[in-house]
This record gives structure tokens, C-alpha cells and sequence, in this order.
């Protein structure tokens, strides 16, 4: 059986991209033993794809490998790519169809939640591109259907406190979940709402109406009828540039604080 190891050292808003890479690979070496060299924080992201046994935050000793591919060539450290013996070649390859291994069933009755829910997905690898606080709880006061929120640890704080001031009709589950369990949840839900973060690849590729709130950047999926993206277009200042920070550089935010939501909010009085 050949080895073939993947390195991605990327960030997050990459990661999706990486994984429908590996199920390209996946279906030209389908004999072969596929392993992931990866940042500490990305295994779970992984794991949709392939074993979490076969996924290496450190470098992977004991293992002779038939071929080792860049699947983020730009992002990889000349340092990186000498630990591991070989120069490793780029992987271009994209696969099209649906990149989830396997989508567990979920039994979300047993967390007390039944009936129709929406699922908010938190996520954002950085702050701004996350809805401003007083927005975020502005749009929890006007959805009436349950909420659940998913997210990292991150998160986690951000949603005590929301369950917190809307206890009846919030859950926070972020934290709780692997991607592959959280991409099962989104499944159930009636429509979802991401930033820009790889939930947002996720819900698509499972097929959801989602709505995707943008801020200091832009969207590389176009708008479709299972997505709709809600951004302030009036901004001479968007896409942020050159580096996304976790501030504005500008000391507004209008790009989350002045955005429109109603379409999002229409959406699920319809439920």
C-alpha cells in the first residue's frame, strides 16, 4: 500500500479548500494510505475526510512515504519542508463532489432540543469577520425558531452568554462538537447562518439554504439560490486590505455594524 503524506499549513479560510484537495487525491491513489501534516488546531477539520489516526500535528516518524504533496505551497516554511526529508510537490487538484467522508446520524432530542431549529455557526478566524456583539443579539431577539449555535472554543464564551440572555430558544453547543458531528447538525437545520469561516463550505457542500454575513471581506462563492450573502456593499474601504486584522484599521466597522439583516430575518418568520 503506498503512503502519500499532505502537508497544510494554512489558515482556516484555507482548510476546506484543503480537504476537497485530499478527495481529489483520494480518488486518483484510492489504495493508498493518505496522512495529514497539519497545524495543531485544523485536525478535526480533517477528520471529514480521513482517519483522525492518520492526522500528524507533529512531524510523523517511523513512516517511509511514497510521495508527500504541499497542499498550501505558499503558506509552508522553507523550515517545514527540511524537517521532513524530501521536498514535497504542490497539489492543485480540487474535487467537486461532496467531500464528506461521513456525516453521522445525530440524536439532538437527547440534548433537549426538538422541532424546527436554525443553526448559527459563530465561527471566524478572526474577529472582525465575526457580526459585532450588539448585532448578534439583535438578531437572536427577532428569529423565533430555535438556535443553535456551533463554534470552537473560541465561541464557547460568546454563546454562554447568549443562551444566557436568550435561554428559552438558544443553545450553545459550541465546543461540544467535531466537525463531522456539527456537520451533521447543520444538516437538520432549516436554513444556516455563517460568517465567513469553513462552516460556510460545509453548509454548501451539504446543500443548505445558508445565509453568510460578510464583513471586512468578500465572498468567493457566488450567490445562489441556497445562498444568499449579506454584506455592506456601500464601503470604499472593503475588502480590508492589505492583512485582516482583529481591529478595525479604520476605527468604524461599519462593514458588520451597519449591515442588513433583513433578509435573514424575513427568512425565518416563513418557517
Amino acid at each position: 500500500m503506498q503512503q502519500i503524506l499532505c502537508l497544510h499549513f494554512s489558515g482556516s479560510s484555507n482548510a476546506i479548500e484543503s480537504v476537497r484537495k485530499i478527495r481529489a487525491m483520494q480518488a486518483e491513489y484510492q489504495d493508498a494510505e493518505i496522512h495529514v501534516y497539519c497545524s495543531i488546531e485544523f485536525p478535526e477539520v480533517f477528520s471529514l475526510v480521513i482517519d483522525r489516526a492518520l492526522i500528524h500535528t507533529e512531524k510523523p516518524r517511523g513512516i517511509s512515504f511514497d510521495k508527500i504533496y504541499d497542499l498550501s505551497p505558499e503558506a509552508t516554511t522553507f523550515w517545514t519542508k527540511l524537517t521532513i526529508g524530501s521536498w514535497p510537490k504542490p497539489w492543485t487538484d480540487i474535487a467537486s463532489v461532496d467531500f464528506i467522508k461521513k456525516v453521522p446520524a445525530f440524536d439532538l432530542a437527547s440534548t433537549g432540543i426538538t422541532g424546527k431549529y436554525i443553526v448559527y455557526a459563530l465561527e471566524g478566524e478572526f474577529v472582525t469577520q465575526v457580526l459585532d456583539y450588539p448585532n448578534i443579539v439583535r438578531l437572536l431577539d427577532k428569529l423565533d425558531t430555535s438556535i443553535i449555535l456551533l463554534g470552537n472554543s473560541w465561541d464557547e464564551n460568546l454563546g454562554y452568554r447568549f443562551n444566557k440572555i436568550f435561554p428559552e430558544k438558544v443553545y450553545n453547543l459550541c465546543k461540544v462538537h467535531s466537525h463531522s458531528e456539527m456537520a451533521a447538525i447543520m444538516r437538520g437545520a432549516e436554513f444556516i447562518i455563517t460568517h465567513d469561516s469553513p462552516m460556510l463550505e460545509i453548509a454548501q457542500i451539504l446543500g443548505k439554504k445558508t445565509f453568510a454575513i460578510f464583513g471586512p471581506t468578500t465572498s468567493t462563492l457566488p450567490a445562489s439560490d441556497s445562498l444568499t450573502i449579506l454584506e455592506n456593499k456601500g464601503l470604499g474601504c472593503r475588502p480590508c486590505a492589505p492583512k485582516l486584522l482583529n481591529y478595525c484599521p479604520l476605527n468604524h466597522f461599519h462593514c458588520m455594524k451597519d449591515i442588513d439583516l433583513s433578509p435573514l430575518i424575513n427568512a425565518s418568520k416563513t418557517l
